[in-house]
């Protein structure tokens, strides 16, 4: 958890504050550079401590990665549910499952995948695949994914 470090010389307040919410119960301690004789001393003690504290915490809440949630409507992290509109007739809406990363040279890639074409459930499967491998070889994601081309 974070060490936040605080310095208000209106108030007089300067030292280090460590907290850990995934302790029961949670922790906070409060290392001033008064009392630990300095900036350094204080920062030396708070990251101990932390470190002590971290050991003793239960694992971080990942609750929400691969899940369905309000802002994340594909339950994949860089896989997104997008309502594309056709160029040639405006007023067609069609659903796409969307895949994005970057590469090791750091260019961003995508991948692109029609609920219509494919179907929800497919669409979905090859856009994770895809993110997941971080592959935009079509061939390649659909024979991994399902090579026949369902519609539900």
């Amino acid at each position: 958890m974070p060490i936040t470090p605080a310095e208000y010389p209106k108030s007089g307040v300067f030292g280090y504050w460590v907290r850990n919410s995934r302790t029961d119960p949670p922790f906070s301690e409060w290392f001033s550079y008064k009392k630990y004789g300095g900036k350094t001393e204080a920062e030396r003690a708070a990251r101990k401590k932390d470190a002590e504290i971290e050991k003793l915490a239960r694992p971080a809440n990942s609750s929400h990665k691969d899940v369905i949630t309000k802002s994340n409507k594909s339950g994949k992290v860089g896989v997104d549910e997008v309502i594309k509109k056709d160029t040639k007739n405006p007023d067609n809406e069609y659903l796409v499952y969307l895949a994005r990363w970057f590469d090791e040279s750091g260019h961003r890639k995508t991948s692109q995948w029609s609920a219509e074409m494919y179907g929800k459930t497919l669409a979905r499967k090859c856009a994770t695949f895809a993110r997941d491998n971080k592959t935009t070889d079509r061939a390649h994601i659909l024979r991994q994914c399902d090579s026949a081309r369902r519609f539900d």
